[in-house]
């Protein structure tokens, strides 16, 4: 697991994206960009998934963020998407608000890791 300087796990592996993309530094950032919009777009819904109680797309939308996000190689924020994929139904008008907060405070560290990462790439 990548660690950062204070010793925590750090937000995102890169080394997952730079071996999917075999050094083409342009291809990262495409993927990067377009998980961060697509994330981004997936938390409304499943915001909206648990206003609505509507349990299928809760689970749908946090299975959507578990993969893309393993796909680009966080570290923590695939894990937090499936406790919510995997919650029971009854459980999720209670407890998803607190996962889908974790869920925001994760993907704020990504977006933060990757926008530097990005950046460095040019």
């Amino acid at each position: 697991m990548a660690e950062n300087a204070r010793g925590a796990q750090a937000p995102v592996n890169f080394t997952r994206i730079q071996e999917t993309s075999e050094g083409d530094t342009e291809f990262e950032k495409e993927l990067f960009l377009i998980f961060l919009e697509d994330c981004a777009d997936r938390l409304e819904l499943l915001r909206a998934a648990v206003s609505n109680r509507d349990i299928e797309k809760v689970h749908l939308e946090a299975h959507t963020i578990k993969g893309a996000g393993a796909n680009v190689g966080t570290t923590h924020l695939h894990e937090i998407a499936f406790v919510l994929e995997e919650m029971d139904s009854a459980a999720i008008p209670d407890a998803a608000d607190a996962v889908i907060a974790d869920l925001d405070a994760e993907f704020s560290r990504v977006k933060s890791a990757i926008t530097d990462y990005v950046a460095a790439l040019d």
